[in-house]
């Protein structure tokens, strides 16, 4: 009898603990599927570009932009700069959450010898004030963004077309980056 009431007691606790090892699992975001030397072999410009962006968006959501390397905080803010500025320019880029790493997507141009974008962004960001860069209120920065001093609008709006004219030289200069620290990213499998 005592055999079998051990033998519960622990069926129980062997039960109680898969549980919470599932919910443990169930909660733990996953690693992007696909590891990045798979991407690099992609032949089409327009599919690399979609699983670059999949990959370090599923990467940040797993570790943390905080524990990514170098090389992936390189990839991320790149990537980042290029959809926000595609999409709605300057303009977009520093209403995105993508303004509070504009110091990192700086380091990261300079890093890939993208000299004349580098420029760029730095030009777009001598006419954002200060204050807008660290604010939470969407509403501010936009009004901010959309109303700026000394015809600061249009210039941000000339500098978005003169830096969009740049995504191919900047995209080339990525790909050729990753390509040269493979090893570096984090290890998806």
């Amino acid at each position: 009898m005592r055999f079998l009431a051990l033998q519960a007691m622990i069926y129980q606790k062997s039960t109680k603990m898969i549980k919470k090892l599932t919910d443990l699992i169930r909660k733990k975001p996953t690693m992007p599927r696909r590891g990045i030397s798979s991407i690099l072999l992609i032949s089409s410009d327009l599919e690399k570009k979609k699983a670059l962006k999949e990959y370090i968006d599923e990467l940040e959501h797993c570790i943390g932009f905080e524990n990514f390397t170098g090389v992936e905080k390189i990839l991320y803010t790149t990537i980042h700069l290029l959809y926000d500025t595609k999409r709605g320019g300057f303009a977009e880029f520093f209403l995105n959450n993508s303004r509070y790493l504009v110091k990192v997507t700086l380091a990261a141009l300079q890093k890939l010898n993208a000299t004349e974008p580098y420029n760029k962004v730095k030009e777009a960001l001598r006419l954002i004030p200060a204050e807008v860069l660290n604010h939470e209120d969407y509403e501010f920065v936009e009004q901010i963004i959309t109303s700026l001093p000394n015809n600061g609008t249009a210039k941000m709006d000339k500098l978005s077309k003169e830096f969009i004219d740049l995504h191919d030289e900047i995209e080339e200069l990525l790909v050729s980056y990753i390509n040269g620290n493979v090893s570096k990213f984090t290890e998806t499998n």
